[in-house]
């Protein structure tokens, strides 16, 4: 179904919680199983599900395809791949990971409109598969270049038609900044909630509509239980926000 997918889980306001699928630490042998059984424990608890390298290059893509078949109801999907490259490459990868089964692809911004972004933005378009941009990362070292580009990014992502941005939850000034900028018109999803220090609800208190959590989730005792527990902090947060 792609990015209108993503769009209407937020419409019937199901969780904000996006899973960051990271088997870090995880022996590969039983990475598959690891993955399904989290994935069956957070079935109607957390609303998408992220998936990276980390994944995919313990698995394969070809495992990757069939996990989302097996769960393609429950969740949406987002590839990050962290894309940045010129056009034919970039639309061949999005073509790839729409036939995969994913609703949406994550790309860095820097490698500006003509010959890149222009024609992944068309592609994706075509593919109903939601393009996210990224303006800042959520690390401590993203001010380094970050903080110097982001206004030129924000206006590149704005040319090219983005369907939503990645900004930090640890940064939440620059989501503030990006929804004054843009309204509620697109999706923001915010990355570094937990191990990166941010507090679950922080990002969707200054304007975030999904945020993305990983280690804090599946690094805990009981997942489940962890989750259920931030899906209430955002319900409390929700309940005291407008336009969300």
């Amino acid at each position: 179904m792609g990015f209108s997918k993503v769009v209407r889980f937020k419409e019937e306001k199901r969780s904000r919680i996006v899973l960051a699928l990271d088997p870090i630490g995880i022996a590969h042998e039983k990475v598959i199983e690891w993955s399904y059984k989290i994935l069956k424990e957070l079935e109607g608890i957390v609303s998408g599900v992220k998936i990276g390298l980390p994944l995919i290059l313990r698995v394969g893509l070809n495992h990757v395809g069939n996990i989302i078949d097996e769960f393609k109801d429950s969740y949406f999907w987002i590839a990050d791949l962290k894309l940045a490259d010129v056009a034919h490459i970039l639309t061949d990868i999005a073509e790839m990971l729409h036939n995969i089964g994913f609703d949406a692809v994550i790309s860095h911004l820097f490698t500006g409109r003509e010959g890149s972004l222009n024609e992944l933005s068309e592609k994706c378009k075509e593919l109903d598969l939601g393009l996210l941009g990224v303006l800042v990362m959520s690390h401590k070292g993203a001010n380094d270049l970050f903080s110097k580009t982001y206004e030129d990014l924000l206006s590149i992502a704005l040319d090219v038609d983005v369907d939503g941005f990645i900004l930090p939850a640890t940064m939440p000034f620059y989501i503030r900044r990006t929804r004054e900028v843009i309204g509620w018109s697109k999706i923001i999803f915010a990355p570094g909630v937990g191990a990166q220090g941010a507090s679950p609800g922080d990002a969707i208190r200054n304007g975030a509509d999904f945020e993305i959590i990983g280690r804090a989730i599946t690094f805990s005792e009981n997942p489940k239980i962890t989750t259920l527990k931030i899906a209430k902090i955002h319900e409390e947060v929700l309940g005291s926000c407008t336009g969300k």
